[in-house]
């Protein structure tokens, strides 16, 4: 990978920052443009970091370019970087909600395109990131998406769009879904004369305990759940109530429908900007 151009330095940027600076085999420079200088100040000690305020001072560009910007300011801020992109430059983006063809309309016809839909975990190196270029990727190309994706976790190419958009709600919304379950899982032990504090502390370390060994288990969830439920059991009463009138699976469809929707809605809206 020749060079890196970052657009932005909030959570999603730092967090592809940091995953660059801990590979030593990319080459680097990492240039980056931010309004404020803090954000990258942490990551200078390394000599392949580069802080430049704005675009002007921007002489060209390296070959590949990250957007980490807010939605709202992409049709601000992306025409300014039209004038200097070619051919050669492959433009990923990590955006939510704004789709191919408002960054195709932005950047004009010289650009390979790439949308990259990543998640929380991406920032401690275990996320999970869903990619999809509006033309086909060459072998060189999907190379250096997935180089620099690695960084983050797990890099998972979809073949289109709207496999990207379907899969949003699942590896871009499901951490917060995990943690809303984990908070009322919290919040229900409490009723049952437990502290606050206690509650959530051994909630949030059930859920690292049972990732660790779902990491280390070959067997899938389904078969996990029914090694632990004994028949009539403390555990299978509860499951029962989950599974009544199937209200659990009712429930995460409702979930994922409505993100999805929600997300195909935004991308409406940033095509009028």
């Amino acid at each position: 990978m020749e060079g890196l151009l970052l657009i932005g330095c909030g959570a999603m940027g730092s967090a592809l920052l940091k995953g660059c600076c801990a590979d030593l085999k990319l080459p680097g420079p990492f240039v980056v443009v931010a309004p404020r200088k803090d954000s990258v100040v942490p990551f200078m000690q390394d000599s392949r970091v580069r802080y430049v305020a704005c675009v002007e001072d921007l002489a060209k560009l390296p070959s590949v370019v990250v957007c980490a910007i807010k939605p709202s300011l992409i049709g601000q801020v992306l025409p300014q970087y039209a004038p200097l992109l070619s051919k050669e430059t492959l433009f990923m983006s990590v955006a939510a909600g704004v789709s191919l063809a408002t960054y195709r309309r932005l950047l004009g016809s010289a650009p390979t395109i790439v949308r990259v839909m990543p998640n929380l975990a991406s920032s401690v190196g275990w996320g999970q990131s869903l990619f999809c270029a509006d033309l086909s990727l060459n072998a060189l190309q999907s190379d250096k998406v997935s180089s620099l994706l690695k960084v983050l976790g797990h890099v998972i190419p979809v073949e289109n769009e709207d496999m990207l958009e379907r899969l949003t709600p699942l590896v871009g919304c499901g951490p917060a879904f995990i943690f809303r379950f984990m908070e009322a899982l919290s919040q229900a032990t409490q009723h049952l004369g437990v502290s606050q504090k206690e509650a959530s502390s051994m909630t949030r370390d059930l859920m690292i305990g049972c990732g660790r060994f779902l990491e280390a288990s070959s067997k899938d969830v389904a078969e996990l759940r029914r090694d632990v439920t004994s028949p009539q059991g403390v555990t299978h009463a509860g499951l029962v109530v989950f599974n009544k009138d199937q209200g659990l699976d009712h429930l995460v469809l409702d979930v994922l429908n409505a993100s999805y929707a929600r997300a195909l809605e935004m991308g409406r809206e940033y095509d009028g900007q």
